[in-house]
């Protein structure tokens, strides 16, 4: 009965978020959901360069910043376009798809029926979590690879069996190839590894720690002589753009964490998971000292992810889908704390006191599902299906494999026959743009502002010089469609 149980949970879980989320499959991004352009250009800037080779037979390494620092994520996506298609309905499928078959694959890892549960209800229905399930973006996949990896971590742990920690570097060594800004989790199976030997998990731990040190040496020099070399060149345009003066200076550390916090927590979306996640830090850090409970060490696990996150609360330009792990990291934390609290242990009434740790457990738990209600009805209620409308308008035109240009353009043109690249002032594909390229459509906002005027800083005049100009309002954006003919 109990396996029955265990099974019957994971499996109930995801397949109820995955009908529920097919609702949302051909959505727009809610219009709060970032104070950047976000998803609504990001979700073609993640996948142009893949579809254009799968569409043109091009990678065009150098016509945009995704392929280079999302070398598997691309990988993976070709190989699904080539036995399907390249829609955006295909590539957002494919996301909800994966990113729910990695947390089966977690849930499978911890022997527990009501931490899926908690975890679903917590996490899936999270403002931007929920959101970004159902994106052709890459983030929640590696959201999805680090849970599996967290409880491969815990299996070490309890087991002290080698494998277990090789394959959680493993797993994080695959979110660093879908996308190296996660680099930084590679120290993560050490200290891992560190809290084992203190805790004598693993008897041959020396022997574990020269296995985990030359697979790590291995694989970040198969990274470094077969992805960063013969592509130099690349790796620094991009870094040179995007990679300096990230992270706040010491004087500003303690203002941009507030704002930050402000940002990311403080606001009517995320405010009710902040009070949760504030309830549970204390309890959950009590229950590391004092409980008995078998989930102690998943427990201390995620905290430790939640720390590895906790940097980007110092970054300068704080995008949402940076701060996806912080929330994932987070709402794993509070789903253990609250499972600990329901557990049998806790709840037995042979435990003194035995209603004590439930009713922590719901002190947790209910701002949280009426925090996420709240969003679920307003995400609900303002669904909107415009990027779906001009993605089917532009579907059918042969273009030939001419070029469109624009940031908007990865976004919202889905065509099989075009070749399409973003264009960004001082960045990328901004040389002569209308003599190399000839393109027959240019997408962007009537004001230039996602290309920083690329175009009207070097003297063209797109409504001037464009045979028409349909406009579209998505989002809180004008987009303007300049036809052009040669």
């Amino acid at each position: 009965m109990p396996q029955t149980r265990l099974s019957i949970t994971r499996f109930g879980c995801l397949l109820a978020f995955l009908c529920l989320q097919l609702w949302f499959l051909q959505a727009d991004p809610h219009s709060d959901i970032s104070t950047s352009r976000g998803p609504f250009t990001d979700e073609g800037l993640n996948t142009f360069q893949a579809r254009n080779f799968i569409n043109t037979g091009e990678w065009g390494m150098n016509e945009g910043d995704n392929l280079i620092k999302s070398p598997l994520y691309n990988g993976y996506l070709v190989t699904v376009m080539s036995i399907f298609s390249s829609s955006r309905n295909t590539l957002r499928l494919t996301t909800l798809l994966t990113s729910l078959l990695l947390f089966g694959w977690f849930f499978y890892t911890i022997k527990n029926w009501l931490l899926p549960l908690f975890l679903t209800v917590i996490a899936g229905f999270q403002f931007h979590l929920f959101q970004f399930f159902h994106f052709s973006m890459v983030e929640m996949i590696v959201n999805g690879c680090m849970l599996v990896s967290v409880g491969c971590a815990y299996q070490y742990l309890k087991t002290g069996k080698r494998r277990s920690l090789l394959l959680s570097y493993l797993l994080i060594y695959a979110c660093f190839l879908l996308k190296i800004q996660y680099g930084y989790l590679l120290l993560f199976p050490f200290v891992v590894w560190l809290i084992g030997a203190f805790a004598k998990s693993d008897f041959n731990f020396w022997k574990t720690l020269f296995s985990l040190t030359g697979m790590a040496t291995l694989s970040i020099a198969l990274f470094y002589l077969l992805w960063y070399l013969p592509f130099q060149e690349t790796f620094q345009s991009v870094w040179a753009h995007q990679g300096t003066d990230r992270l706040a200076a010491w004087s500003d550390l303690s203002t941009v964490f507030l704002d930050s916090g402000k940002y990311l927590v403080w606001n009517e979306f995320n405010i009710w998971f902040a009070v949760g996640f504030a309830i549970s830090l204390p309890i959950g850090i009590f229950y590391l000292f004092r409980s008995n409970d078998s989930l102690k060490g998943l427990l201390l696990i995620s905290g430790i992810w939640a720390l590895f996150e906790s940097h980007k609360m110092i970054i300068l330009y704080l995008p949402t889908r940076y701060t996806l792990s912080l929330f994932m990291a987070m709402a794993l934390w509070m789903s253990i704390v609250i499972t600990i609290a329901f557990s049998k242990q806790a709840t037995s009434a042979k435990t003194p006191k035995y209603w004590i740790k439930p009713a922590l457990g719901l002190l947790i738990l209910l701002p949280v599902l009426f925090g996420n209600a709240i969003n679920l009805k307003e995400l609900f209620v303002k669904r909107s299906f415009k990027s779906q409308s001009i993605i089917n308008q532009y579907e059918s035109h042969d273009y030939k494999g001419q070029t469109i240009v624009g940031v908007w353009a990865t976004s919202l043109i889905w065509n099989p026959t075009a070749h399409i690249i973003p264009v960004w002032k001082n960045f990328m594909n901004d040389d002569e743009i209308l003599k190399k390229r000839k393109p027959p459509l240019i997408v962007t906002e009537e004001n230039e502002a996602d290309s920083e005027q690329v175009f009207s800083s070097r003297g063209i005049d797109l409504p001037s010089i464009s045979d028409s100009t349909i406009q579209f309002e998505y989002g809180v954006y004008k987009i303007n469609f300049y036809h052009l003919s040669y």
